[in-house]
């Protein structure tokens, strides 16, 4: 009954049978009173919104009043979909909207539409579409072009492996980065003390292995398989030209001055006795190293402008942090460029 409303919504009629329930399983649903808020004139927001039942009052700038009403021909389409709101919209009584993120639309829509590029797989069984489907769930699918989409999963080869067989182990050099299909992985990294702790647990759809790939240096950590399983790997080339170079934000010194004046800050993810020795005045400090933990202190509506002294661990810290929805730029020349 739910995808059966959702079905009348536009553009989610125009998807195919298996998008339109990938994307329906993300809607989001509120009941919210009358009289809120839902969103002000000249704001950007994430969301797609549809109103499923009561009224919304929508006022643009002409003080021209508009009322959507929950199964009306109107309601069928977003509400005032156009970043920035070109107007007000608030609750004029009890309401229930439906919420899509608009990154997710956005992508789905794309490959949707992009038929004679689409995101094809050699086999056609239930397992491989099962696993297909889970991969481009990944966020880093989200940023890149559906033709590069399809050619990652063209270059992609699996490799099986035995339960406690290491895939990448700490200190090596980066060649290629995986994508976990079948079973379950742990990460380890050694310590001072000659142990070894648990840093995470990887399952299907899990990628690994970016890190070294970016920075152009070593692994930062071991990855063991737990139990059987296979591993989808695409080699260093391929990497940087199908997923890197297309997800990193890059930013000269005189765009970056630019933005921190309108709000964005910097971020150094240098060791801390670097950036106590040379860094850029009010910056911020999260050594590379623990950003992967650290990064919940940084606020999501912040742009963040990275640096390091030649980019290569600003690199590898924008791709982590884009993953995590956070909006980061790399600060193209490092500490040269800025001094």
């Amino acid at each position: 009954m739910r995808e059966e409303i959702f079905k009348q919504f536009s553009p989610l009629d125009s998807l195919s049978k298996d998008n339109f329930h990938r994307l329906a399983e993300t809607i989001l649903i509120k009941n919210l009173p009358s009289g809120k808020i839902l969103f002000n004139e000249g704001e950007h927001d994430n969301w797609v919104m549809y109103i499923l039942k009561g009224d919304i009052e929508v006022q643009d700038k002409n003080g021209v009043n508009a009322v959507i009403s929950g199964g009306s021909i109107d309601a069928k389409h977003p509400v005032v979909d156009i970043q920035p709101r070109r107007a007000t919209a608030k609750s004029k009584t009890d309401i229930t909207i439906a919420l899509l993120d608009r990154k997710e639309m956005d992508i789905v829509l794309t490959w949707d539409q992009s038929s004679d590029k689409g995101i094809k797989v050699d086999s056609d069984d239930e397992e491989n579409e099962d696993w297909t489907d889970t991969i481009l769930r990944a966020k880093i699918f989200y940023r890149i072009p559906p033709a590069n989409i399809q050619a990652v999963f063209m270059r992609m080869e699996p490799i099986p492996f035995k339960k406690d067989e290491v895939v990448i182990e700490e200190g090596q050099e980066g060649d290629y980065f995986y994508i976990v299909r079948e079973g379950k992985c742990k990460v380890t990294r050694n310590t001072d003390n000659g142990t070894s702790e648990i840093l995470a647990d990887l399952d299907p759809g899990d990628c690994f292995g970016e890190d070294a790939l970016i920075s152009d240096g070593r692994r930062n950590a071991t990855v063991t398989m737990v139990t059987d399983g296979i591993m989808m790997r695409l080699a260093k080339d391929d990497f940087n030209s199908l997923l890197k170079e297309p997800t990193l934000n890059t930013t000269t010194m005189e765009e970056a001055e630019a933005m921190i004046s309108d709000g964005a800050e910097w971020l150094d993810v240098r060791l801390p006795t670097e950036h106590e020795t040379n860094s850029i005045k009010g910056s911020m400090n999260i050594p590379l190293s623990s950003l992967r933990n650290d990064m919940m202190n940084l606020d999501k509506g912040t742009r963040y402008i990275v640096y390091c002294d030649t980019g290569r661990r600003s690199s590898a810290a924008v791709y982590t942090l884009s993953e995590n929805d956070i909006d980061a730029y790399v600060l193209e020349g490092g500490l040269a460029a800025w001094s």
